[in-house]
């Protein structure tokens, strides 16, 4: 899926030499529409895709409280930034 990405950014890519050879302006609408066309296929298999379950509410409140443990462990700073002369005694 990328590789075809990757080939319509190429096509449009090279509709700006349309700019010194008018004859590849036709490449820009092309690219264009295959690029609508592979926006929406991609976003379709990505809705399709990995999607996780919701998490319940004991997982969240978990991962939370690791949260707020780790913030504890750092906060406040011993020191101010370097050059700042700043020390928390």
């Amino acid at each position: 899926m990328a590789a075809i990405g990757v080939a319509i950014a190429a096509v449009a890519g090279l509709a700006a030499v349309s700019l010194i050879w008018p004859q590849t302006a036709m490449l820009l609408p092309i690219a264009r529409f295959l690029g609508l066309v592979w926006l929406a296929v991609a976003g379709y298999r990505l809705s399709q895709g990995h999607a996780t379950p919701p998490m319940s509410v004991t997982d969240r409140h978990e991962g939370a409280r690791r949260c707020f443990k780790a913030r504890q462990l750092s906060w406040p700073p011993r020191s101010g930034p370097p050059g700042s002369g700043f020390r928390r005694t």
